[in-house]
């Protein structure tokens, strides 16, 4: 017969794994966001522990909600290898994608996702590194 551990259990071990969750969540989109979320799960692991005694599993759940709506997950800032960049049209800037290294169109694919996600700058892309 496996015993069940109690709801606060349940609740406090969730409010110890979920910083963690949102760490590997956020790493692919930069170092800092990633190491953001790291220290915001440890600050929350470690104000969670000391209040533990005294909390409810009500209480603890609304602990980690509001730690984790306090992760700000900062944008990568990439520098566009391409002067005025962010002015120009796609159709200008589709011609000079074939001069760019790997790393240029790396910056630009960034660039593209994170912000105006042109479907026709980053298929020129792909059409280049091909």
């Amino acid at each position: 017969m496996t015993r069940r551990a109690p709801v606060f259990q349940l609740a406090l071990e969730a409010a110890l794994v979920l910083p963690v969750a949102v760490a590997r969540r956020v790493r692919q989109r930069s170092p800092q966001a990633k190491q953001t979320a790291q220290v915001v799960g440890l600050v929350a692991r470690q104000k969670l522990k000391a209040k533990a005694k005294d909390l409810n599993p009500s209480v603890v759940l609304e602990a980690v909600s509001t730690e984790i709506k306090n992760i700000v997950v900062p944008k990568p800032t990439v520098i566009s290898p391409i002067a005025d960049y962010a002015e120009m049209s796609a159709s200008q800037i589709v011609p000079l994608l074939s001069g760019l290294t790997t790393d240029d169109l790396l910056a630009i694919e960034q660039i593209e996702t994170a912000g105006r996600n042109r479907r026709t700058i980053l298929a020129a892309i792909v059409h280049v590194r091909v």
